[in-house]
């Protein structure tokens, strides 16, 4: 495998006095026209499981590889021309890999389970027995890693759910859900977090109609509740999520009104007649966008059009009433807000000031709407917010923005970092780009919160590549993670790239050995007598 070694000196304040990086490319050697589409970090930071047509063009088939570098494994045997392998999972042991491929009959996909670290040949099959034109199309491992269920596709929105232990045999699977009368307008099922029931909607009772049902993950399809109340005439439940816990689903429906949503909270087991809608009297025209469940599953926050793009965004007890719902904000679209993982603030882009630019605010979960403040700055009327993140310890929120220094050239972006409840004054700069054309496109957050990952053309024009920052700053303290680019090389766009969960490396796709080959790379440091850089506090 190829690896680079480079020293980096750092300046007083900065990392650590030195630092040895590591810079390794982790995929075999790839067939002329090969890539590496994507990859996934198992639970306990070791391994990489990474898709990519390493033996075969156009063949994408599954690989895992230790995270600072070995000799890849095959996961699945060899496929077909034609054919793609799919991952679908590792289980929270980060013993097995999950993942759909067409490995026994050709054109066939079917799910199997096998050791993180191969052979494919140790494979299990996980489905039953299917006939052709059916297949499977999706399987998720529950949270224990005990089981896994999946779906195999019928016909056009037609589909089955079955359950099996993750060892197999196929034999042992057990379908869950009822059988479909007709085709769905949606579909879809889930696991509950604590690995306890599967959650599906689709048409079961009415054709046409998509309602929403629970079941034990062992089944039998003969012990499913349904959640919703009867629906108006042809209305239908959307989607839902489940609380962390188990006990409680919230979806959203137009269960009382034709064409408009509404947010509903039921205990997961049922009966549908203990669910409670959860938002208030809605304004004529307006409906429900969203909604998330706060992580201690105590509160739902919903946001509610209003003047289109404007929302309005509520807080309310996940069991109700709602008449307990309070205003809190007004984001500027349905998706631009964020509860903190300690469930006590939410963070919303909004243009309170109606300059034409998104500011970025921060208010405590259960309001007031007054209580809110201002965390982002110098954002004119041409700048804005344009995606943040909150830290895993809920401590800082981090943001890209178009700031009013680069106003002259639009669409131009820095990455910054305030503490979650402000002041604004308190904001960092956390890049070190010194030339007003070049900017940040993509950052990700350590799951330990102490520091950002981001894709800027930091050193050269239109070259991306990937650095390390403090979460809390100097800019100063920020060191290139990314190694040397080949001429025209840069990293993947869109931009892949993540922190394993231990914060220990960071994990990439760039084409950054051959020119328009996109490679898996991995950068960390070799702890020497002065210390790492995952160390520093």
């Amino acid at each position: 495998m190829a690896q680079i070694l480079f020293i980096v000196v750092l300046l007083p304040g900065s990392l650590t006095p030195w630092a040895v990086m590591v810079n390794r490319k982790l995929n075999g050697p790839l067939v002329s026209g090969g890539n590496v589409l994507r990859f996934q970090i198992s639970p306990d930071s070791q391994w990489v499981v990474y898709l990519a047509d390493q033996n075969t063009d156009q063949v994408f088939e599954l690989y895992s590889v230790p995270i600072r570098g070995g000799t890849p494994v095959r996961l699945n045997v060899a496929l077909p021309s034609g054919s793609d392998a799919s991952l679908c999972g590792i289980t929270p042991d980060s013993r097995r890999v999950v993942f759909i491929a067409p490995q026994e009959t050709t054109g066939k996909k079917e799910v199997f389970c096998v050791p993180i670290q191969g052979p494919a040949s140790a494979a299990v099959k996980l489905s039953r027995t299917i006939a052709s034109p059916r297949y499977v199309d999706a399987a998720i491992v529950n949270s224990s890693g005990t089981r896994v269920v999946y779906r195999v596709r019928v016909g056009t929105g037609i589909s089955e759910l079955y359950s099996v232990p993750i060892t197999g045999p196929g034999s042992a699977s057990v379908r869950v859900d009822r059988t479909m009368v007709s085709s769905s307008p949606g579909t879809g099922y889930g696991i509950s977090p604590n690995g306890e029931r599967v959650v599906y909607w689709g048409a079961y009772d009415t054709a046409g109609v998509a309602e929403l049902y629970s079941v034990p993950i062992l089944g039998p399809a003969g012990a499913t509740v349904k959640l919703n109340t009867p629906l108006v005439a042809g209305g239908g439940v959307g989607w839902f999520d489940i609380t962390s816990d188990g006990s409680r689903l919230v979806y959203l429906a137009d269960q009382l009104t034709l064409a408009v949503r509404e947010v509903f909270s039921v205990p997961i087991a049922g009966p549908a007649a203990d669910g409670i809608k959860l938002n208030t009297t809605l304004a004529l025209g307006s409906s429900v966008g969203n909604f998330r469940i706060s992580p201690n599953n105590e509160r739902v926050i919903y946001d509610v059009s209003a003047a289109d793009p404007s929302y309005e965004l509520w807080s309310v007890p996940i069991a109700g009433p709602a008449s307990a719902g309070v205003k809190i904000g007004e984001p500027r679209e349905n998706w631009s807000w964020v509860i903190s993982p300690n469930s006590a603030r939410v963070v919303f882009k909004a243009d309170r000031d109606a300059t034409g630019g998104m500011e970025l605010y921060s208010v405590p979960i259960a309001g007031p709407r007054d209580a809110g403040v201002e965390i982002s700055k110098n954002l004119g009327t041409q700048g804005g917010v344009e995606e943040f993140r909150i830290s895993p310890d809920s401590r800082y929120v981090v943001y890209r923005a178009d700031p009013l220094f680069a106003l002259l050239y639009d669409n131009v972006f820095r990455i910054f970092s305030v503490p979650i409840a402000g002041p604004a004054s308190a904001n960092v700069t956390l890049d070190k780009i010194a030339h007003q054309t070049r900017d940040v496109s993509a950052f990700r957050i350590s799951p330990h919160s102490q520091w950002v990952a981001y894709v800027a053309d930091q050193t050269t024009d239109e070259v991306r590549e990937l650095y390390l920052a403090l979460i809390r700053g100097p800019a100063s303290a920020g060191i290139k993670l990314s190694g040397p680019m080949v001429t025209g090389g840069d990293m993947a766009y869109p931009e892949v790239f993540e922190f394993s969960p231990d914060s220990a490396c960071l994990v990439y796709l760039a084409d950054q050995t051959t020119n328009g080959v996109d490679e898996l790379y991995v950068s960390y440091d070799r702890p020497t007598a002065a210390g790492n850089w995952r160390a520093y506090k």
